[in-house]
């Protein structure tokens, strides 16, 4: 079996899971046109949606699939991420998984198998390689601007407990044990350092709660990785800093790359003029959604298209897999070979 054919419009989606990202999924997709559908365990909250995005609101998700989305687009906590996405591949709708992929690998490999047997495009919800920041180093790299990549740091920390200020942070999935966690739910910097600089040979990691945090999860994370080109990357993630902070540094022979969040620009240092260039710069009117309205346009573009996206599950594998590793680098005090 197999989706639709190359160049069919896609007209329906439906959403599960009505939380903060489903939620921003579901507004983003009703701007671009799209007939919804929602669903949720929670029928207060799906309820909800449908009323804010004008959608349908099945009361289960077969009654869902039932109805033939194009696409579905799964944004339930991580540990229940494969289960709608193999029942949304086995109606042959068109799958959009928010990161990561999943918390554990159990049930990836048959997922994996499901869409390629059916033909259906995927995608994990990467929206780091949307921003014109990442997508600008990614620039600078591949075409040897900065030559020889030597060494990358690469950051990413803000205050749980200010995520969503309207609920307990306690109660977050992201607090939660085989859940949560700064390794997983920071994954974006996992994912864009393998847009960066490829595949990781091997990994080491120290994690820990190190804050007065309530949570049951790492609130920190140091991870290094050296990738197959021999490429060494520090990447920091962290629950903890009050202001809200990311950042990726990037170290090559022919010269130097920095962005940092507050700056909105992203600069080589080049040596022959002694002096930092702005290689990109974007304003005030650049706004946090534009990254999930040009992944979810990009998405839907490829599904018309028929073609593979930016960040098919394969790749959201391979970032769970690297996640994975660090978490089990921690835990022995070994490097860990991928």
């Amino acid at each position: 079996m197999s989706g639709p054919p190359a160049g069919d419009e896609c007209v329906s989606a439906l959403i599960v899971g009505c939380g903060s990202i489903g939620s921003r999924h579901a507004r983003n997709l009703s701007e671009l046109g799209l007939e919804l559908s929602v669903f949720d365990l929670d029928e207060a909250r799906r309820t909800h949606l449908a009323s804010e995005v004008d959608a349908s609101a099945p009361s289960s998700l077969d009654a869902a699939l039932a109805d033939g989305p194009d696409v579905t687009v799964v944004a339930t906590p991580s540990n229940h991420h494969v289960e709608p996405a193999l029942a949304a591949a086995r109606a042959d709708s068109h799958l959009f998984v928010e990161k990561p992929l999943s918390n554990d690998i159990e049930g990836v490999g048959e997922l994996l198998d499901e869409v390629r047997d059916r033909d259906l495009v995927t995608m994990v919800g990467s929206n780091f390689r949307f921003h014109p920041a990442v997508e600008t180093i990614r620039e600078l790299v591949t075409d040897g601007r900065v030559g020889n990549v030597v060494s990358a740091r690469i950051e990413a920390g803000s205050y749980l407990p200010e995520w969503h200020p309207e609920e307990d942070y306690r109660d977050l999935y992201s607090a939660k044990e085989g859940v949560g966690g700064a390794v997983l739910d920071f994954v974006h910097e996992l994912n864009y350092a393998r847009w960066l600089f490829g595949e990781v040979e091997t990994v080491t990691a120290m994690l820990g709660r190190e804050s007065s945090l309530e949570i049951e999860t790492e609130d920190t994370a140091s991870i290094v990785a050296r990738f197959e080109d021999g490429t060494l990357c520090e990447i920091h993630l962290d629950f903890v800093q009050r202001a809200y902070s990311r950042s990726c540094h990037v170290v090559g022979e022919r010269g130097t790359v920095r962005w940092e969040w507050e700056e909105s620009a992203v600069r080589r240092y080049d040596p022959r003029r002694e002096s930092w260039v702005e290689e990109a710069a974007w304003g005030d009117d650049w706004e946090v959604n534009r990254m999930y309205r040009d992944e979810m346009e990009h998405f839907l573009r490829c599904v018309a298209k028929h073609r593979e996206t930016r960040t098919p599950l394969t790749e959201g594998r391979a970032d769970l897999e690297l996640a994975l590793a660090a978490k089990e680098s921690a835990e022995t005090g070994r490097h860990v070979r991928l």
